[in-house]
């Protein structure tokens, strides 16, 4: 049997609905079912003051752990510096996952973009795209593997609450769509939201029981929200549109659903598609980033192009369930490199 390793994950945790959050409870424990001993740092608590003494403290009791290895997942460009210009300064291999480097105009965020690219033994990097991208702020090429972060769900099913139970009963067909917090993107909504709710009145004229539940744990933009109920309101959508504001397990969601639709106007690697691809549910994803060859596509913000390819994506066989995905070994693999340089 292999040595076991010791691992800081360092991350937020949120609801597990999609993303990082999910990733980052299935890595931890799939390495334990390894042997491997692994302990989770949650960043989003944690004042930006205290912040460089947290990870100080964080990597120092790391230190004195056999093979260890720092994995970095936040989305904050400062922690993803500080750990590893801390860990680089303490010897200690640190690995950073970049789910999404989306363009910034801020000069401070550039900057420690720039010298965490170059800090960090190995980047994990979840599409060509990024990697393209962190080459660009001066990221080593050697040092980047692409690796997607999905990992193979639990097989049981888990319950769902009872509104979404009882929504799921009494709409066919089904569509799903996420988002862990409503932000905008270049001016639009990078979810979508406000597309699927355009759509739904043309979907009904030709499914009249249809149904979308969009997952979505946090508000991220309270008004906006609120302006998107009342365009369901507006539409009459209220009884086949249901914005669940709750964490749940999304497997199980998508194990009832018809159709999984991304309509992000920008992406990493969705885990969402890959999910439902994992459980055999058709996928409808914008064409604004790279996607797997099982999706079908539709023209990236084109209201009418949506509605038009759903059609066509309700009306055609669900696909063969995608086995082969999971990326653990992947992992694996930049542990071993940046512990060996």
């Amino acid at each position: 049997m292999k040595a076991a390793l010791s691992v800081l994950l360092v991350g937020c945790l949120p609801p597990p609905v999609g993303g990082v959050s999910v990733h980052l409870e299935r890595l931890q424990a799939r390495l334990r079912e390894q042997g491997h001993h692994v302990r989770v740092a949650d960043d989003a608590p944690v004042p930006p003051l205290l912040l460089p003494f947290w990870i100080l403290g964080k990597l120092l009791r790391l230190r004195i752990a056999p093979r260890a290895v720092v994995h970095v997942h936040s989305g904050n460009w400062r922690t993803r510096f500080l750990a590893a210009g801390l860990g680089r300064l303490m010897r200690l291999p640190v690995v950073v996952t970049v789910h999404s480097f989306r363009p910034s105009d801020n000069p401070r965020t550039l900057r420690l973009a720039a010298g965490t690219l170059r800090l960090a033994q190995r980047l994990i990097v979840t599409n060509p795209e990024i990697r393209e991208r962190c080459i660009a702020h001066g990221a080593v090429p050697e040092r980047i593997r692409i690796q997607h972060a999905y990992l193979d769900p639990q097989l049981q099913a888990n319950p769902l609450p009872t509104e979404v139970q009882d929504f799921l009963d009494s709409h066919r067909p089904l569509i799903a769509a996420s988002a862990f917090r409503l932000r905008f993107h270049e001016g639009v909504d990078l979810y979508g939201l406000d597309l699927l709710i355009e759509m739904m009145p043309g979907l009904a004229h030709h499914h009249p029981e249809a149904g979308l539940i969009f997952v979505l744990p946090e508000p991220g933009l309270p008004g906006y929200l609120e302006s998107c109920r009342v365009r369901i309101r507006e539409l009459n959508l209220e009884a086949r549109f249901l914005i669940v504001m709750q964490g749940l397990d999304f497997t199980s969601l998508l194990r009832r659903c018809d159709l999984l639709i991304r309509p992000t106007t920008t992406d990493g690697d969705s885990l969402g598609i890959r999910e439902a691809l994992f459980v055999g549910c058709r996928v409808l994803a914008s064409d604004a980033a790279p996607r797997p060859p099982q999706c079908m596509l539709f023209r990236s913000r084109d209201g009418v192009n949506l509605l038009a390819r759903t059609l066509e994506a309700l009306a055609a066989q669900p696909p063969q369930q995608v086995r082969g995905q999971d990326g653990l070994e992947g992992v694996l693999s930049a542990y071993r490199d940046a512990r060996h340089g």
